[in-house]
């Protein structure tokens, strides 16, 4: 599996792509909210990790006290370093 490094500008891609090309309601910072900043509905969320799964090469569907915890595009990106880090033989920075 690829693993893309995951970054802001590939994170809004994959926003763009779950919205079909629509533009996002914000700029996408560390602090920008998938539900209270970008309006993500739940079935959007799980579209969002299914395009994260692909395209960063991670496994985040199976781990579901990690999901609850990312609300944020920094949380999230921070997340897949860390499982990205970890399955290129590493510790992950989180424990």
């Amino acid at each position: 599996m690829s693993m893309q490094p995951v970054t802001i500008t590939a994170l809004c891609e994959l926003l763009q792509q779950l919205r079909n090309g629509a533009p996002l309601p914000t700029e996408l910072r560390p602090g920008t909210r998938f539900v209270n900043d970008l309006g993500l509905a739940s079935l959007e969320l799980i579209g969002l990790v299914f395009l994260c799964e692909q395209a960063f090469g991670v496994n985040l569907i199976d781990q579901p006290s990690l999901l609850a915890r990312l609300q944020t595009v920094g949380e999230t990106i921070d997340a897949i370093r860390d499982l990205q880090y970890a399955m290129a033989g590493g510790k992950s920075a989180t424990g």
